[in-house]
């Protein structure tokens, strides 16, 4: 949990509160899950939803963000392409 501290004070960017942000992101909405699958198929991945993140759960942070970095490139176009868009 120290590391998660230091890298958070670090860059100003909090890991475990993204991943909370990016589960409900999409569990909100079924239109942008809807989307992001459109992009996921394009880049060639295979839809899987989102892991839900638990901080008192061992090892759970490292399946989110290995979940999150293969959807990597699915996540960058729908985001680069809905830049200025209200959702």
């Amino acid at each position: 949990m120290e590391r998660g501290r230091a890298y958070a004070t670090a860059t100003g960017f909090d890991v475990e509160d993204h991943q909370v942000d990016l589960y409900y992101y999409f569990k909100d909405s079924t239109r942008r899950e809807g989307i992001l699958a459109e992009y996921e198929d394009f880049v060639g991945l295979e839809w899987e939803e989102f892991t839900r993140f638990i901080r008192t759960r061992w090892l759970c942070l490292e399946k989110c963000c290995d979940k999150e970095l293969k959807k990597y490139p699915a996540l960058r176009s729908m985001f680069q392409s809905r830049t200025g868009e209200s959702s």
